[in-house]
């Protein structure tokens, strides 16, 4: 059991960086609800639908080319999935699901993912989305993040409804060195000694960082190409 679910993270990761290419190339993280299409795993584009939407902040659909599809909500924002797709339903075969997860049959074609994808954002302007409340379970720096604790994390994946994945407050003194990426320089990297971690959309934050002024973050594991960080909020003082 434990050599299956090494191959399927393995796997899964594997797959998340294809749909992560798919995102940037295409800037798809400024829609409201993330849709890729790719030579995706049937059996793991829920847990890949799980991390984008983790680490986006965002609803997302995830579509093989088997054109077998998997979506997923925010936790707590309210936004109905299951009614976005009801509502751009007319190119599916097939459909189901509720609020926060669902799944999908469409002929796996360029041209019916392409209206798919439009129909889907048209309908998600009406559709209500609240930022969730954000709970931490432990103060801990991100430079004092240690290995042990980052793999037992890891280890009890995948999360989901009703057992999320536990987020840390920082308040370091320690003023991180930050980079910016994107195409307007829109996201943040922030490097606390060996540990790294990803700000998205708070990019603009940058320049009153390096000013040494405190930085305040709620932030969880995230295990991509290597162990680093997800920012989920952040505060400078």
């Amino acid at each position: 059991m434990i050599h299956l679910n090494t191959k399927r993270k393995e796997l899964t990761n594997q797959q998340f960086i294809l749909a992560e290419n798919q995102i940037k190339q295409r800037q798809l993280y400024n829609d409201k609800v993330i849709v890729v299409f790719d030579d995706f795993h049937n059996g793991i584009i829920g847990i890949v639908a799980a991390k984008i939407t983790e680490m986006y902040k965002k609803p997302s659909i995830v579509i093989s080319t088997t054109g077998i599809g998997s979506a997923r909500s925010v936790n707590g924002s309210g936004f109905s999935i299951i009614n976005v797709i009801n509502n751009s339903s007319e190119l599916l075969k097939k459909y189901g699901g509720h609020q926060a997860a669902a799944g999908l049959s469409i002929t796996p074609k360029e041209k019916q993912i392409h209206q798919f994808r439009t129909a889907i954002l048209q309908v998600s302007e009406n559709e209500v989305f609240n930022t969730p409340a954000l709970t931490y379970i432990r103060k801990m720096e991100i430079q004092n993040f240690y290995d042990e604790l980052f793999e037992s994390i890891t280890y009890l994946e995948p999360y989901g409804i009703n057992i999320p994945k536990p987020l840390f407050y920082s308040d370091s003194k320690r003023i991180p060195s930050t980079t910016v990426f994107g195409t307007n320089s829109e996201h943040m990297k922030l490097t606390y000694r060996k540990n790294e971690a990803i700000a998205f959309n708070k990019g603009s934050l940058s320049h009153v960082i390096s000013r040494n002024r405190p930085v305040h973050a709620l932030y969880s594991t995230f295990c991509n190409k290597k162990k680093n960080f997800l920012i989920h909020s952040l505060k400078v003082e």
